[in-house]
C-alpha cells in the first residue's frame, strides 16, 4: 500500500504507465531478438522439455 503523504496519485499514475510501458517493449524486444535464436539452437528434445516445465516454473 502506498502512503498518501509521500506520492501523489498523479505520480503513481505516470510511473506504474511508465513501467508498463517499457515491460512491453522489453517483452516485444525479447520475442523478437531471443526467438529466431532459440528456433535456430534449441531441437524437438529441448521444447518438449519447456512445453513439461513451462507452467511449473511459473507457480
Amino acid at each position: 500500500m502506498v502512503r498518501e503523504e509521500n506520492m501523489s496519485s498523479e505520480w503513481i499514475d505516470l510511473h506504474l504507465r511508465l513501467y508498463g510501458e517499457r515491460l512491453r517493449h522489453n517483452m516485444a524486444m525479447d520475442e523478437m531478438t531471443l526467438f529466431p535464436m532459440a528456433l535456430d539452437h534449441l531441437g524437438r528434445e529441448d521444447w518438449d522439455a519447456n512445453a513439461r516445465i513451462g507452467p511449473a516454473a511459473c507457480r
